[in-house]
């Protein structure tokens, strides 16, 4: 029998051509028949629904500026379409980031018995070098 070899070793994760582990769980690596990096975005349901609402707002602000230009009502109200214009461009811009970024990412692994989350953490590189060290154990083990 060969001897174990290490790929990684290091915040408490192991990664040998017999075992990985992850998150306290042993698993034997020879069962092991896949590994993908998962990125997970999880939305702030408030967050959006206030950006919405911000945005909302601004294009509501943009609307009454216009109405007060085409009646006789007298001065426009510049302040209301410069608040507008960055109240509805913060809300845009909130909406945007929160719908787009992972906030963590996934180790899935493949068994016999069907897909398992190894690892979810918010440090990309780790969840990368877990995922590559599983990849390479099971190359080596052929």
């Amino acid at each position: 029998m060969s001897e174990e070899k290490t790929f990684l070793d290091e915040e408490g994760f192991i990664v040998t051509t017999a075992r990985a582990v992850l998150m306290g769980t042993t698993y034997a690596v020879s069962g092991i028949t896949a590994v993908r990096l998962q990125p997970v975005s999880t939305q702030s349901g408030f967050l959006v629904l206030a950006g919405g609402l911000t945005a909302l707002t601004g294009v509501t602000g943009v609307m009454l500026f216009v109405a007060s230009l085409l009646s006789d009502a007298g001065t426009p109200l510049i302040g209301l379409l410069v608040g507008s214009v960055v109240f509805g461009g913060l809300g845009a811009l909130l909406v945007r980031h929160e719908t787009r970024k992972p906030n963590s990412f996934r180790v899935v692994i493949t068994t016999a018995s069907g897909q398992t989350t190894a690892l979810r953490t918010m440090n990309k590189e780790l969840a990368e070098r877990v995922c590559s060290a599983i990849t390479d154990a099971i190359v080596e083990r052929g």
